[in-house]
């Protein structure tokens, strides 16, 4: 069996007209956010659009633990796509997570420094990312059936390890995250207190 052609797919959803982001607050990581052994400073970095709108992500001094930033949202077994634009600082590898059928957190990871996409665990059907310029990267995962009730956006030493210990610095810098019910990305959408289905 062949796989999608994403790019295709995504082309046609944005012919349609149709861009989702179930998320909260997808420009502003300290309000909706789950902050995980880490600070999130608003408005500290130039986004990929041009404004001061972009949110650094600190990690805290815990040691031999995960640190970033994660959102609730109930997972119902939808095949979904997340994204987000990240920048590299003091952490040069971020991984994004989402549950599996069984609820269990699986990871993709990708080298901010290098443009590699790294292990993309089980579960997945697609990941990638795009330059945006200045450092920035459109980081994306698909995943099928996701079952549980978060995602996660973490720092990494090195691809496959999302543990490490704290030394409260700049992990890495965030903005525009988006979830969307499609199985490839679409065109980001800002979302506030809302999120926008269409």
């Amino acid at each position: 069996m062949s796989r999608p052609d994403f790019r295709e797919l995504r082309n046609r959803r944005r012919r349609e007209g149709s861009r989702s982001n179930l998320l909260l607050q997808s420009e502003d990581f300290t309000t909706s956010w789950i902050i995980v052994r880490a600070t999130a400073t608003a408005n500290t970095a130039v986004a990929p659009d041009g404004t001061t709108t972009a949110d650094s992500i600190n990690d805290d001094a815990t040691g031999a633990q995960t640190h970033g930033i994660r959102q609730l949202y109930s997972f119902t077994g939808d095949t979904l796509t997340l994204s987000a634009s990240f920048k590299a600082s003091n952490k040069t590898w971020v991984a994004i997570t989402l549950p599996d059928s069984a609820g269990v957190s699986r990871g993709v990871f990708f080298d901010l420094s290098n443009e590699v996409v790294g292990t993309i665990h089980a579960n997945f059907i697609g990941a990638g990312m795009e330059a945006s310029g200045n450092g920035w990267y459109r980081c994306w995962v698909t995943s099928t059936a996701p079952s549980g009730s978060d995602f996660t956006f973490y720092g990494g030493d090195s691809d496959g390890d999302n543990t490490f210990d704290g030394q409260s610095q700049e992990m890495f810098l965030v903005w525009g995250a988006q979830l969307s019910p499609d199985p490839y990305l679409i065109d980001y959408r800002k979302t506030t207190t809302a999120a926008i289905l269409g």
